[in-house]
C-alpha cells in the first residue's frame, strides 16, 4: 500500500498530492517556467521599460510569486497581535534557537 501512496503522491494532478501540498505541476514543469520567466525577465532588462523599470513582466511560475505577509498562525485578532507586538517586540531566536523568555507562542 505504501507504494501506491507514493505513487499518488508523486502523480501532481492526483487529489492525494494536492492535499500533500502539491500545485498540480511537475518539476519539470516548474524548471521550464523559472527559465521562461528568466529569460523573459533578461529581455524586458534590455527595452526601454525595463530600464526606467516600468511594465515589468509577471512571472509564470507560481514558485516566483511573492508570498503575503503572513509568517504564522494565530486565532487572535489583528488589534490584539499589534498590541502584543508593541509591548513585547517581535520575536527574535536565541542563540540555542528557542523564543526569548516571556514571550509565549500558543
Amino acid at each position: 500500500m505504501s507504494g501506491l501512496h507514493e505513487a499518488l503522491r508523486c502523480d501532481p494532478a492526483s487529489v492525494t498530492a494536492q492535499a500533500a501540498g502539491g500545485d498540480g505541476h511537475t518539476l519539470t514543469e516548474h524548471l521550464l517556467y523559472l527559465a521562461v520567466d528568466a529569460l523573459r525577465l533578461a529581455n524586458w532588462q534590455r527595452t526601454k521599460d525595463g530600464q526606467k523599470d516600468r511594465n515589468r513582466p509577471k512571472p509564470l511560475s507560481p514558485l516566483a510569486k511573492k508570498p503575503g505577509k503572513r509568517t504564522g498562525r494565530t486565532d487572535r485578532p489583528p488589534a490584539d497581535v499589534m498590541k502584543l507586538l508593541a509591548r513585547v517586540g517581535a520575536a527574535r531566536p536565541t542563540a540555542q534557537g528557542g523564543v526569548p523568555d516571556g514571550v509565549r507562542i500558543r
